[in-house]
């Protein structure tokens, strides 16, 4: 019996980055989103073809002759990527790899409650840097309304800002903390409701007030967040 394997040569193949815009119909503004996927790593793939012929008179031609492929892949392959500015991708694959949890994927989205939170945050920790008044100007949609306790509700960015730089409340500092957050399926609204403190500029240690809040937030063409509606409650009982 003879027998004679033939390979052809290893075929590898580098991968490379592949970036794509995909735009969806909308009103004005557009909405674009970017998938950005960014592969590392090698593939060789390789091809063999096994000939086995038996010299024996006994049997026909045709059966003296067996062909088989042979084919193997070596794959090592990292993927990270970014769907629109929400979602991550992250993929590590390897044929040589000793065991099957080494092979992994992660898909981590951030959705509008993260992006409203961090929002919250950032204006509380804008009060209590440069102010309540300069917060609550700086983080407000044109079309806000603030409810008052003992006053009529404060509607428009307009009366907004004339209301806090006639009482500015420079003797306080006004802090707070969202315990909560929930966006719109729409994507353009939401709301957090949490706690807050005031407390006096000469003694910080103390509190003079505490109460919980909530806040609606509404999308800006931007794509940052802003709040539309305000109220506060003052006292807090479990």
């Amino acid at each position: 019996m003879t027998s004679r394997k033939t390979l052809l040569p290893v075929t590898s193949y580098a991968l490379t980055n592949v970036s794509t815009y995909l735009s969806a119909t909308h009103s004005s503004p557009p909405i674009l989103n970017k998938i950005n996927i960014i592969p590392q790593g090698s593939a060789a793939l390789s091809f063999g073809i096994q000939i086995n012929r038996i010299e024996n008179p006994n049997i026909s031609e045709r059966l003296r002759r067996n062909t088989t492929f042979d084919f193997d892949s070596k794959i090592q392959m990292n993927v990270v990527g970014t769907i629109g500015d929400k979602m991550r991708v992250g993929i590590n694959y390897d044929t040589e790899a000793t065991f099957e949890f080494e092979n992994k994927a992660k898909l981590q989205y951030s959705g509008e409650e993260d992006e409203i939170i961090k929002t919250d945050l950032a204006f509380s920790a804008c009060s209590e840097e440069y102010g309540v008044a300069t917060a609550f100007i700086k983080y407000a949609d044109s079309e806000c309304v603030l409810l008052r306790d003992g006053g009529l509700p404060l509607v428009g960015e307009t009366a907004l800002k004339e209301h806090l730089e006639k009482n500015p409340a420079s003797n306080i500092t006004m802090t707070w903390a969202p315990l909560f957050a929930e966006g719109s399926a729409s994507g353009d609204l939401g709301y957090t409701y949490g706690t807050y403190a005031i407390r006096s500029t000469a003694k910080p240690e103390e509190i003079l007030s505490e109460g919980c809040y909530v806040s609606i937030w509404k999308k800006q063409s931007d794509g940052s967040w802003k709040w539309s509606l305000d109220s506060g409650t003052e006292g807090l009982t479990e």
